[in-house]
């Protein structure tokens, strides 16, 4: 059975609801409402595993990433700012870690790892993400000196492409995306147990130049769990999300903004491309405080340069545990 969850979506995140048209389902006494309330002086230590594997034409490659560190947040004129220090990674089987590539590689996956603070308002919508200039800065200053021994003309090259990865836009894309997943998009919604609900939202793609792209929402309560192992009762709730992009409207929106950027003749042409994602995330009803999470997510890419067509698909797995002092 599918229906339509109660939901209030948060007025700064980059998910805008393009439509809900199913029928609302009955309250039962098995219904749960999911409300945002992190207290302030709250403190968490987090660790987490990450693995990435990338397939281009047959060839396969995988990186194994272990972190750290700590979430705090505290009471703010206008909201709560939740701010992230301590961060420790260490990063296993990176593909030609003594090459330049390699340390490309591993600078990367350290950079995306890296939180930049922010502040939220008492209804869980982000006000604003802090820090992004400063973190630019170092990002780029490291950038600077891995590249150091490669040629002239390559390094600029690559310091140019990674800059506009690396833009403040994308950077706090990723910042709004990441809470929406763990928080917004599950805050104020009113779910019953075992019952899957569906939306259809559209994504501002930053690596499309902001270009709205539809995806499919599909998210449940699947149960009523303990917090952790050593919890007295089931005060969690364990939650489901699975999302998918429209493939063809992907493609599109790669088109239009290729043509905005005045592609050439080498410019790649992008066929079918899939993004599946799955989140289970074990929260605290009442307050959305997390306590552990599991995201895969699937990228399949087929895509053609002067006629020579080319497949890749990526795959990132991570699992991430909370601990609290309150």
């Amino acid at each position: 059975m599918t229906g339509t969850a109660s939901t209030r979506v948060s007025t700064g995140t980059l998910l805008v609801l393009a439509a809900v048209i199913l029928p609302r389902p009955a309250i039962g006494q098995q219904n749960v409402t999911l409300t945002f309330d992190w207290p302030a002086d709250m403190h968490a230590q987090v660790e987490y595993t990450a693995t990435r594997s990338r397939t281009v034409r047959g060839q396969s490659q995988q990186m194994e990433m272990q972190g750290t560190y700590d979430i705090d947040t505290e009471a703010v004129e206008d909201g709560l700012r939740v701010s992230f220090s301590n961060l420790e990674v260490d990063i296993k089987d990176v593909p030609g870690a003594d090459t330049p590539q390699g340390r490309l590689q591993e600078f990367m996956a350290k950079a995306g790892a890296r939180i930049p603070d922010y502040v939220v308002d008492e209804s869980g919508n982000i006000l604003r993400v802090e820090g992004l200039d400063e973190l630019r800065a170092n990002l780029e200053a490291a950038l600077a000196e891995i590249s150091a021994p490669l040629p002239e003309q390559t390094r600029r090259s690559l310091q140019a492409m990674i800059r506009q990865t690396l833009t403040r836009e994308r950077l706090e894309a990723g910042v709004r995306q990441n809470w929406n997943r763990d928080v917004g998009n599950w805050n104020g919604t009113t779910l019953e147990v075992g019952q899957s609900y569906e939306k259809v939202l559209t994504s501002k793609s930053p690596m499309l130049g902001n270009l709205d792209v539809p995806m499919k929402l599909v998210f449940e309560l699947r149960d009523r769990r303990r917090c952790h192992e050593a919890a007295a009762d089931d005060s969690c709730v364990e939650l489901e999300m699975r999302s998918s992009v429209d493939s063809q409207a992907v493609s599109k929106a790669f088109e239009r903004h290729l043509r905005s950027l005045g592609g050439q003749a080498t410019t790649p042409t992008l066929g079918d491309m899939s993004i599946d994602q799955r989140v289970v995330l074990l929260t605290e009803p009442d307050t959305l405080v997390p306590h552990s999470m599991q995201t895969r997510r699937t990228t399949s890419m087929t895509f053609s340069v002067n006629g020579v067509g080319q497949t890749t698909e990526q795959r990132e797995e991570m699992t991430v545990f909370y601990r609290y002092r309150r």
